[in-house]
């Protein structure tokens, strides 16, 4: 469906039902406008299954579904594909596109399962919202599923500009939102170079918020990625995850990131008890919430995979906030980092009454500036029902070079530390930062302390059964 350059009535609609559909050897499904009226919406039901795989045998172009505008000041339309299995395959794309002052279109998917696998030497297989060139804004992505699996390279992506193709001049429009309600998401890699993504990335505009509602669990493994970034002046959007259980293994990243000027988001994990847990009659046009939940759930970092938070310019780094039962740690780590201004926040809420916090093996929650007069962001952990325990060189830490060190505020039972792992405020040349501990909310409180020039040793602070007055 087309609308040319001079015309500005609306395009058609194209509506598809059967019972499956197959789309390959670079074939295209395409509502675009080329002038003043809007283009028309794409309709899609699958009973059964619709597959997109492959590009033409040249491989120039990719198998496509689109609703786009190329040119004039028209808005793209709506793209809603409806099915029980959805597969993108081999560098195939269902995708809005704007490359005008018009804006581009919602794309809206419900099916039962997603398959989004591979890529092509054209680019990613995927779901995409972009808008290039001029200021029109990107369109947001609205996903419902049952399951989601993302693999070998395939993307998830709203932005303003193309990575991949940096002659392609960056949009200046918002870039779009990306909306999950699912009951498992899961991403793999095996390819460094290819990671699997869920991205909303932004140049100039506003960036994209990421929001994920999954009732039973999330799991990146294998250098997999959910990351929200700014390239420039606009401010990165905010990644926000509400599930049962979320695992990060083997290089799994969730992480909001400046390159520019502009703030990285903030990153939320709510991990909540599924009893609690329901997604009846949400309304993707609207913000995720679950009242009235229980944060009972667990947080799980092995080898390598990371929470973050990094400002590499002169924008500020975003703050982390979690809210469960447990995080587990091995070699994992909770990071908010700035080089030129004052490091993020990180706050963790954990409500086990045994090992609420587990690091092992070199794992870290840390919050940091590594070269200006900005100061160390603040750590607060409240995990008032149950301890924190940290092995083989696994550290807290908020601190400085040239500013003053953060405050760490930590409200537990009890803290169990080996002899390589600290918890430190401190500044490399500038005033130290403080450390709070209270092991009882009503009776004993450490206070303040004052860090020396080296980190302090809070295995000496630490209750391990006498009295506070006997340490």
């Amino acid at each position: 469906a087309n609308v040319n350059v001079t015309a500005s009535g609306k395009g058609g609609q194209i509506n598809i039902q059967t019972n499956s559909l197959t789309v390959d050897q670079g074939g295209n499904i395409v509502s675009v406008t080329r002038g003043k009226g809007d283009a028309g919406d794409i309709k899609i039901t699958a009973k059964s299954a619709i597959l997109l795989s492959e590009t033409t045998l040249d491989g120039e172009t990719p198998s496509t579904i689109a609703v786009s505008t190329t040119n004039g000041t028209g808005n793209a339309g709506i793209l809603n594909i409806t099915t029980d299995s959805l597969k993108v395959l081999n560098g195939a794309q269902i995708a809005s596109t704007t490359r005008t002052t018009g804006k581009g279109g919602l794309v809206n998917i419900k099916a039962q399962n997603i398959e989004l696998i591979g890529f092509s030497q054209l680019g990613r297989s995927g779901i995409f919202s972009n808008s290039f060139i001029s200021s029109g804004d990107s369109g947001n992505i609205d996903i419902v599923t049952d399951t989601l699996n993302i693999k070998e390279g395939a993307t998830i992506t709203a932005s303003n500009f193309q990575s991949r193709d940096t002659t392609i001049t960056p949009g200046t429009g918002k870039a779009g939102e990306i909306k999950i309600v699912a009951d498992s998401i899961q991403l793999e890699s095996s390819l460094t170079d290819e990671p699997s993504t869920i991205t909303a990335a932004t140049n100039i505009n506003k960036g994209g918020d990421i929001n994920l509602a999954v009732a039973k669990f999330v799991q990146l493994d294998g250098n997999s990625q959910i990351t929200a970034e700014t390239q420039n002046t606009g401010n990165g959007g905010k990644i926000t995850l509400n599930t049962t259980t979320l695992a990060l293994t083997n290089g799994g990243l969730i992480s909001t990131n400046s390159f520019g000027a502009g703030d990285a988001g903030d990153i939320e994990v709510n991990l909540i008890n599924q009893n609690n847990f329901s997604l009846e009659n949400t309304a993707l046009s609207e913000t995720f919430s679950i009242p009235n939940s229980n944060f009972n759930q667990s947080l799980i970092l092995f080898n390598q995979a990371q929470i973050s938070t990094n400002s590499e310019d002169f924008g500020q780094a975003g703050n982390i906030t979690i809210n469960g039962k447990q995080l587990k740690a091995d070699q994992g780590s909770i990071t908010a980092t700035s080089i030129n201004t004052g490091g993020g926040n990180i706050k963790l809420n954990l409500t086990s009454d045994e090992d609420a916090i587990l690091l092992e093996n070199n794992s870290l929650i840390s919050t940091s500036v590594l070269d200006s007069t900005g100061g160390g962001g603040n750590i607060t952990i409240d995990s008032r029902a149950g301890f924190i325990l940290a092995n083989n060189n696994s550290d807290i830490r908020a601190n400085a070079v040239f500013g003053q060190g953060g405050k760490i505020q930590i409200i537990t039972k009890g803290i169990f530390l080996n002899n390589e792992s600290e918890i430190d405020a401190s500044s490399q040349f500038g005033e130290d930062g403080t450390v709070e501990i209270i092991f009882d909310p009503n009776v004993q409180n450490l206070g303040v302390i004052q860090l020396p020039s080296i980190p302090v040793d809070v295995n000496k602070l630490i209750a391990t059964g006498c009295p506070l007055d006997e340490q």
